[in-house]
């Protein structure tokens, strides 16, 4: 989920292939859709690229693992590209937390019993991180 611009896309489907798999690369806008599909190109069998909303699946189907790459404050590129500090807000932070949520349910919804869901964002901000992760399994938990 969130597979655009497809770097871990085409990584994974690499890995699935080897394993004898395939993989399912999804991605809400279709412009980013494409970018994915192009960098799968390398592979030409064992992936489908889809455009699709994570927080309202369209594949019908449970997965033995499941990656979410959720869209993020940035924060963790402040390496990459230290002026972006500047356009930063505080708020960024919070203001996705309610999309991350829902995209990791929708990864936990989707994978079978036993399976696995990596939660991925560049972010090092709790609130992007553990604090997703830890709502979200409570509240699945109950």
């Amino acid at each position: 989920m969130c597979a655009g611009p497809g770097g871990k896309a085409a990584l994974l489907a690499g890995l699935a292939r080897e394993a004898g798999t395939w993989l399912l690369a999804g991605e809400a806008q279709e412009h980013r859709a494409r970018l994915v599909a192009e960098a799968l190109a390398a592979y030409p069998d064992g992936h489908q690229v889809i455009t699709a909303d994570g927080t309202r699946p369209a594949w019908g189907r449970s997965f033995a693992r499941v990656m979410v790459d959720v869209p993020c404050s940035g924060l963790g590129a402040l390496r990459r590209r230290p002026d972006s500090r500047w356009r930063r807000d505080p708020s960024a932070v919070t203001a996705l937390g309610d999309l991350q949520r829902a995209l990791l349910r929708t990864a936990i919804a989707s994978t079978v019993p036993g399976g696995v869901v990596a939660y991925v964002t560049c972010s090092p901000h709790r609130a992007e991180t553990t604090d997703i992760v830890d709502a979200v399994l409570a509240d699945t938990a109950g």
